[in-house]
């Protein structure tokens, strides 16, 4: 006496198999984009703030009491 039918654990892991890809496939995307989208908040807040550096700013000690 078998227990356990192979025909249908084959169907089912097939389906299984091909949710497991997809949702692969989304977290991936997802990913990448949330990568994507650090990437240039990153490179904005370098370009506009390059321009406020100096050797003066970087050099000095700021005072505390202005």
């Amino acid at each position: 006496m078998k227990y356990i039918n192979q025909d249908i654990v084959n169907k089912k892991m097939s389906s299984r198999l091909n949710i497991n890809m997809a949702f692969k496939g989304i977290f991936l995307a997802s990913t990448l984009f949330g990568l994507v989208v650090l990437a240039v908040l990153l490179y904005r807040v370098f370009t506009q703030g390059i321009g406020y550096l100096d050797l003066d700013f970087l050099m000095n000690m700021g005072s505390r009491f202005p």
